[in-house]
């Protein structure tokens, strides 16, 4: 099976290949396990028309919901069956995450990390070939490693281990132990010395919105303190310079405070006394007043940014994903509370800090002006009194720590729907966490189909100024960016996410990813002014189709081979979930039918020729046989209603649009139409060309064929008495001058008819066979073996031409060209004139 997505890669990607340098010997385990994967087709003998009947009538009854049916349990969809065991594939974890808040590099894969380390310092395909040869089994050792110690490690521990252990089990001597482990000693060199390996957990989801909160303040939040320090130096420079200013300070006893332990060694009396006085007035009581209070809020940013978020946690979650908060969220304020209470206080905790965080940005921006003596106080008086966090730049946004709330779909869609959207609309720039711990509804009937409403993205989509982002935790990179860049959004953001919670998590949540249970997409609407721009759908495989399609090659009972390409929707998505299995029906290979279709193919089916037909898909049990499976009508509603929210997001991304296809389709008929009315116009241009070389052809031909049938070209005309004709001459003409030559009248010439049509002088031919050879389906021979047309349009006039050309007795006449769209016509009348 291939396929552009590493959840779903070919085997040549499984982890246990083996090693030139290794053991390569598979355990019987090993053996029956790769034996059993192997996708089988059974032999398809036909039973008894009466059994097939029966079987059809009990068929058709469980499609329509009258009669129960199940498979086994543990049954797979076909195309993952070379999956079954997830130990034996590489896929997207363990995955890396920095302590550091590198944006590019804070998240990367286990693979990512060592093959950039060993091409940084064995770029050659012979260097390091040991090391490179058994990387895949490193990895395996790596996610051991990681299970022994509960999912998680730090990664100065993990290199060290893996190595260990790969080098005992290779059972390396002399110069080849001595060259592995001076690869492998630079290999640990290249990898990262900071940060954890995490492997694929229920929480994962958690886990990386813990890292994007903890990277996204950081660095900035540095930044800001160093600015705000010298924001703080330069005002306390302003209000000590102007107390030296103030006639109070130049007294004795407040040159005394001012200076501290220093007045022990000075007579403050004696110099109050010399001071001059100042020549500047003095600052105005309003403006200290105004310093004195930024000056104080600036000196306090503990009470601002302690925290680097503030989390409200619905039970639901907590029991769900059963984390330890504490551990998992540093440096959070951790709320946990009902559903019923989560939203209100979200947004009073928003309220609350927000009037803390505006304080301090507004004692920010008065230290700049002021530092710059550029505040005016009939402009920015009333500014700073009506300023609240509506006010923030987004680089101020981004240092406020979010209010997030993690809380279930179920929890949300089932009783506070109402208060999630009022929280999008009122534009708070609260991030809502929402985790969906199921892979599908089952909540069609046959009369109905799902809800809209359980498309939670599609309805925050609605608000239009919130930022959404879906996805399943199949891409940790792809998810870590798309958690940051909704965390760093100025406006309300939700992350829907889904984290199954069942034994193949994993697979689970790559399975519906691939079959639009739960594509992944975003919507940002900084990304543009445009609806469009503002959506991406590139995540998903195949996002141009319907469904993603694969090939999978399967050994018929005839032990041939054969190439399988099915397409992986939504039913084959829900063979993974026990729950479902009534649902589904396996039907014998003695009773396969034309009437049995792939359910890819069934939806696609207009109405009148679906109600005769069965849909399947193809599911393989746990020996690898293939069985094609029938699915019931309440799960072909869920799988059209899968496929028609597909296609609302790929409309939105730009794919399959349907007002993009109806502008090609006029764009192309206009262009169509256009270029009729050019060729209509060049080909009277060409008629009248034509029509022109006929005429002058025309004339031409009569002239040269009067002179040879009179002889005129090569005769001289005698003026004999004969010749005169006798004249008939009036008395009234008597008495008129005579010539004394008589005058002979010049012969009357008529304008020529020249044929379309080629023609031949078949009594002149002398059977040279120059026209038959050159195409014989035009000229053809007589009973004399004399040559004629036999079909001017069984060829090209060109044809005709160079026949002509040829004909040593040139008794061929091409006529005019039958084919007017034929090349070149205008060239080829021209050399057919001489002929005709």
């Amino acid at each position: 099976m291939t396929s552009p997505d590493p959840m779903f890669a070919h085997l040549d990607h499984v982890l246990r290949n083996t090693s030139t340098h290794g053991t390569q010997d598979h355990t019987r385990a090993e053996q029956k396990s790769e034996k059993a994967a192997k996708p089988f087709i059974p032999e398809s003998k036909a039973a008894d028309p009466s059994q097939t009947s029966l079987f059809w009538k009990n068929l058709r009854a469980f499609y329509r919901g009258d009669a129960s049916g199940a498979i086994a349990k543990n049954r797979l969809p076909a195309l993952l069956l070379p999956f079954r065991d997830t130990d034996r594939i590489r896929f997207d974890y363990p995955v890396w995450i920095a302590v550091s808040s590198d944006d590019a590099k804070s998240v990367r894969t286990l693979n990512q990390l060592l093959e950039d380390a060993i091409v940084s310092f064995a770029p050659g395909a012979d260097d390091a070939k040991i090391l490179k040869d058994n990387r895949l089994r490193l990895e395996q050792m790596i996610r051991q490693y990681l299970s022994e110690n509960g999912g998680t490690a730090a990664c100065t521990a993990i290199w060290e281990t893996a190595v260990t252990r790969l080098t005992e089990q290779l059972h390396l001597k002399g110069e080849t132990e001595k060259s592995f482990l001076s690869d492998a000693k630079h290999l640990k060199d290249h990898l990262p010395k900071d940060g954890h390996l995490y492997d694929f957990s229920k929480a994962m989801a958690l886990t990386l919105l813990s890292s994007a909160l903890r990277h996204r303040v950081a660095d900035a939040r540095t930044r800001l303190l160093k600015d705000a320090a010298v924001l703080r130096q330069r005002l306390q420079e302003m209000i000590l310079i102007e107390d030296h200013r103030n006639p109070e300070a130049k007294n004795s006893s407040a040159a005394s405070r001012n200076h501290g332990y220093g007045s022990a060694f000075v007579d403050f009396t004696a110099v109050s006394r010399v001071l001059p006085a100042s020549p500047t007035l003095p600052m105005a009581p309003a403006r200290r007043k105004r310093i004195t209070e930024a000056l104080a809020i600036l000196s306090q940013p503990d009470t601002v940014f302690k925290e680097s978020a503030l989390l409200i946690v619905t039970p639901d979650i907590e029991a769900r994903y059963g984390m330890t908060w504490t551990d998992t969220m540093t440096s959070a304020r951790i709320s946990i509370a009902p559903s019923a209470e989560a939203l209100r206080l979200a947004e009073a905790q928003f309220d609350a800090y927000m009037q803390t965080m505006t304080s301090w940005v507004r004692a920010k921006r008065i230290a700049q002006l002021e530092s710059q003596d550029r505040y005016e106080a009939d402009v920015h008086d009333v500014y700073f009194e009506k300023f609240d966090w509506r006010a923030l730049s987004d680089e101020e946004v981004a240092l406020c720590a979010p209010v997030v709330v993690l809380a279930s779909d179920e929890e949300i869609l089932r009783d506070h729907l109402h208060d999630f959207s009022t929280a999008l609309a009122s534009r708070r720039p609260i991030k809502f966490f929402v985790m969906q711990s199921r892979y599908h509804s089952d909540q069609a009937a046959p009369t109905g189909v799902i809800s809209f409403a359980h498309d939670l993205a599609a309805m925050a989509v609605a608000h239009r100024q919130a930022y959404v982002y879906q996805a399943a935790m199949v891409h940790p990179e792809q998810v870590f960016h798309g958690i940051r860049t909704g965390l760093s959004q100025s406006a309300p953001s939700l992350f829907y996410m889904l984290a199954p919670v069942s034994e193949h998590a994993l697979l689970a949540s790559g399975s519906a990813l691939e079959s639009r249970a739960f594509p992944e997409y975003s919507y940002d609407p900084q990304r543009g002014v445009q609806w469009g721009s503002r959506f991406s759908v590139e995540a998903n495989p195949q996002a141009d189709s319907d469904w993603p399609v694969y090939e999978l090659t399967a050994t018929q009972y005839d032990k041939t081979e054969t190439l399988l390409r099915l397409p992986f929707t939504f039913a084959d998505h829900l063979v993974l979930d026990d729950t479902m299995t009534h649902h589904f029906m396996d039907v014998p290979p003695s009773h396969w039918t034309p009437d049995l279709v792939l359910l890819a193919d069934y939806l696609a089916l207009p109405p009148s020729e679906a109600y005769t037909k069965i849909p399947y898909v193809w599911t393989a049990d746990k020996d690898g046989i293939l069985h094609k499976t029938a699915v019931d009508h309440a799960l072909v509603l869920m799988a059209q209603d899968r496929l028609d929210a597909w296609h609302f997001i790929q409309e939105f991304g730009g794919i399959n649009s349907y007002h993009v296809a109806r502008a090609i389709a006029k764009t192309r008929t206009e262009m169509t139409a256009e270029k009729e009315r050019a060729l209509d116009a060049l080909h009277a241009l060409h008629q009248s060309e034509i029509e022109k070389v006929r005429e002058e052809t025309a004339r031409s031909a009569m002239e040269k064929l009067s002179a040879v049938l009179l002889d005129l070209d090569t005769l001289p005309v005698h003026n004999t008495p004969s010749s005169v004709p006798s004249l008939s001459v009036s008395k009234a003409e008597t008495s008129a001058t005579v010539s004394d030559t008589p005058t002979v009248s010049a012969p009357v010439e008529e304008e020529p008819v020249i044929s379309n049509e080629a023609w031949l002088e078949t009594i002149r031919c002398t059977s040279c066979n120059e026209c038959i050879n050159l195409n014989p389906n035009i000229f053809k021979y007589n009973s004399a073996k004399q040559a004629y047309i036999g079909d001017a349009r069984a060829g090209s006039y060109l044809h005709i031409v160079q026949a002509a050309e040829k004909c040593p007795a040139k008794c061929i006449h091409p006529g005019l060209p039958l084919n007017l769209s034929e090349d070149g016509l205008d060239a080829l009348i021209q050399r057919a004139a001489v002929f005709n």
